[in-house]
């Protein structure tokens, strides 16, 4: 049985199918067993951050990095970690209804870069606590449009649960570093020094799903260079990669401990599927 609570305050406040708050004793182990003395997490593809929490709410880290290249993600965190009373409080004070929906999914296709931070940052969360599975562009609302369905818009709109959880991230902002910027050059530019202590845990947007699931998709071409990133010999040295199981994948880490970890997913049925789970040694 895992010793992370999983729906505590210490936990996402975010949906993510597929999310990888599962693997998190994975993670603690590798953590502890590691060769350097370990005291920071980071992943550069954030999104929901599952296990990232529960690792720094259980104190197997000190610090969390979290990345996320997509500007509406990294603006629901940054508003969470810099404005969170307001949150709270715009949280219980929002309707959960269609029309309202519809106001936030405008603001989330909006031209993002022009949009005021901490409302495009409510808004995408929004839409991942009320749109199926959690996907913020391009699903409807739980329930649809008409809210004929079994499950109502607001099914998974619990206000002091999101609140306990948001509260717990503004009491810990000062062990939460937080960026948006791509990927890969999150990687690259990290401190060295700092790189020596630190894990990172890189869940990036995976190949088949491509820009169906994921806010900033990846060609074949990124997912290459990553490889060669992590396998040549560099500043990043702990690490863990999930990804879906397919042939490019394969090669491209044909350097590496390649094997599998069940991850669970919620898009449509609830189903456990075998992902590729490397490691460098």
């Amino acid at each position: 049985m895992s010793s992370f609570d999983r729906f505590g305050a210490g936990s996402t406040p975010f949906r993510y199918p597929g999310g990888k708050a599962s693997l998190t004793e994975l993670l603690a182990e590798k953590i502890r067993n590691s060769d350097a003395t370990i005291t920071s997490y980071a992943e550069p593809y954030a999104g929901g951050a599952g296990a990232a929490i529960e690792l720094l709410n259980s104190a197997i880290v000190d610090a969390i990095f979290l990345n996320d290249f997509d500007r509406r993600i990294y603006a629901a965190w940054w508003a969470m970690l810099n404005h969170t009373d307001l949150f709270i409080e715009r949280i219980r004070a929002t309707a959960v209804d269609i029309d309202t929906w519809r106001q936030h999914r405008d603001v989330v296709e909006s031209e993002v870069g022009e949009t005021d931070l901490f409302e495009l940052g409510f808004s995408t969360y929004y839409l991942n606590r009320t749109n199926h599975s959690g996907v913020i562009l391009g699903a409807g609302p739980i329930g649809g449009i008409s809210q004929l369905g079994k499950w109502k818009i607001d099914a998974r709109w619990y206000p002091e649960t999101m609140a306990k959880r948001i509260k717990w991230l503004g009491q810990n902002a000062h062990r939460i570093i937080l960026s948006n910027r791509d990927g890969l050059r999150f990687l690259r530019e990290f401190e060295k020094e700092a790189a020596n202590s630190c894990f990172f845990f890189i869940d990036p947007p995976y190949v088949r799903a491509g820009k169906k699931l994921y806010l900033n998709g990846m060609n074949d071409l990124k997912h290459r260079d990553l490889a060669k990133f992590l396998q040549d010999d560099n500043h990043v040295r702990n690490w863990l990669v999930t990804y879906d199981d397919c042939s490019l994948i394969r090669e491209n880490f044909e350097a590496s401990n390649v094997g599998s970890v069940p991850v669970k997913y919620s898009m449509r049925r609830r189903r456990t599927e075998q992902e590729i789970c490397v490691t460098p040694y």
